[in-house]
């Protein structure tokens, strides 16, 4: 990442502790507990013939003769499929796809709603369910969301990463669902048939999963209509894949992704699946903090020591105290990490490392604390501005929905950091005043 100090982190001498975090590094992957498998493996079969996937409605087990909609469902069957591959089913295998995801929102101005792009999407499917999903939002640090087929997890560039659950497991697998019907996975084995004008086939490897609807123009395989439960998307314009053809703009309700790469016969190393292998590209990984008041980024917040102190609950007695703290932790060659966190509690978090002049040294603290050992961790992060309490409790509701959201385990309360850099002649904030903060949430 570049250089620009517009957005990067205030720095201040160690006098008064009002340090921000420099460059965090990469952390090894936090490996979850084991959950169950987010999609079955194919049944026994599933493969067959001589090009290794079977045809349309032929599946192994079936001796009965097959319908006359089952006959014309493989028939349009086979020429979506040849459409997308170029004739070649094996290459629908392994794929990897460039998207633009823009969401529908009211111009504040006009009144207009227009479409507003707001993430580029990297994604890498390896049948029949592995998936990687990688993006950034507005330049922001980037989000894997990644499953082997067996687990889920989710993690910044590089790692670290932890368990998805709830609905972070459930939109992962609703994307795979999505993305696999786009390379016509659900195609590739089982009993596909013609019912009202619609094309119908299910996922053989997840049977629980929603029947696939499609609109589909037989004589050329092109499809215009996608149905996946209650979400209808219409599939517009045209791009090249590797070897064949396959739509440009992919349109729900609100949601609108834009095919910028379709590309068909890839193989992954299965660490590219694996998060205690899995990396991103050095671009990608995160440096400075960008200062994100819009939606909370995972950021990872590196080993530290860490003593507690009671807020006086004003700030003259705050930096009274912080200064006091701070000379002293000079003294004994302690480096802060950060800005002072306030838990809710009624505490005041100093985390600094020990280091004098470069050189590690024994972690010690003013007399009458207590030195706690804080690991390496995730933690959600987002800033906003308004007054204490009012920022508190936007923070708090913000960076909860996104862990529920991305079905991750909270670790603690919300830690709060006001970004207060005290100058000469400055009168002191008051309750009223309004002051930026960044909230951390930090995760199991």
């Amino acid at each position: 990442m570049g250089e620009d100090t517009e957005g990067a982190p205030l720095q201040n001498g160690r006098m008064t502790l009002l340090a921000l975090t420099a460059l965090l590094p990469a952390l090894p992957p936090v490996l979850p507990e084991s959950p169950p498998a987010i999609l079955p493996p194919p049944s026994t079969g599933s493969f067959q013939g001589g090009n290794g996937l079977q045809k349309p409605g032929a599946g192994p087990d079936r001796k009965d003769a097959k319908t006359p909609a089952e006959e014309e469902g493989a028939r349009v069957a086979g020429a979506l499929l040849d459409r997308i591959s170029g004739g070649d089913r094996d290459t629908l295998t392994g794929v990897s796809l460039k998207l633009l995801r823009s969401v529908r929102r009211k111009d504040p101005n006009t009144g207009k709603a227009d479409w507003r792009p707001i993430a580029l999407w990297e994604v890498s499917l390896s049948y029949p369910n592995r998936i990687r999903m990688v993006w950034k939002e507005d330049g922001k640090t980037p989000t894997v969301l990644l499953s082997d087929g067996r687990k889920a997890w989710v993690g910044p560039g590089g790692g670290p990463f932890v368990e998805a659950r709830g609905e972070g497991l459930a939109d992962l697998r609703a994307r795979l669902l999505l993305f696999g019907s786009l390379a016509g996975w659900d195609l590739l084995h089982g009993s596909p048939r013609l019912r009202d004008g619609l094309l119908e086939s299910r996922f053989a490897s997840l049977p629980d999963a929603p029947l696939v609807k499609r609109r589909v123009a037989g004589d050329t395989g092109r499809c215009s209509v996608l149905i996946l439960g209650n979400r209808e998307f219409r599939l517009e314009g045209e791009i090249e894949t590797t070897g064949g053809k396959s739509c440009r703009l992919l349109t729900s309700k609100g949601e609108r992704f834009e095919i910028q790469r379709f590309g068909t016969d890839f193989s992954f190393l299965k660490k590219h699946f694996d998060p205690r292998r899995s990396e991103t590209s050095r671009a990608m990984i995160l440096g400075r903090e960008d200062r994100n008041f819009r939606v909370p980024v995972l950021a990872r917040l590196p080993a530290c020591k860490q003593i507690a102190l009671r807020d006086p609950g004003s700030w003259p007695e705050r930096l009274k105290l912080l200064d006091k703290v701070g000379r002293r932790l000079f003294e004994l060659g302690m480096e802060p990490t950060c800005l002072p966190l306030y838990r809710d509690d009624g505490a005041i978090l100093i985390q600094f490392r020990p280091d004098r002049r470069g050189r590690k040294v024994p972690a010690e603290g003013p007399e009458g604390t207590r030195i706690e050992d804080r690991p390496e961790r995730l933690a959600l992060v987002l800033y906003a501005k308004g007054t204490w309490r009012k920022a508190h409790a936007a923070l708090q509701k913000a960076l909860r929905a996104r862990a529920r959201a991305l079905g991750l385990e909270v670790l603690g309360p919300l830690h709060l950091v006001p970004v207060f850099l005290p100058q000469p002649g400055q009168s002191l904030p008051t309750p009223s005043t309004e002051l930026e903060f960044r909230g951390e949430l930090e995760l199991r």
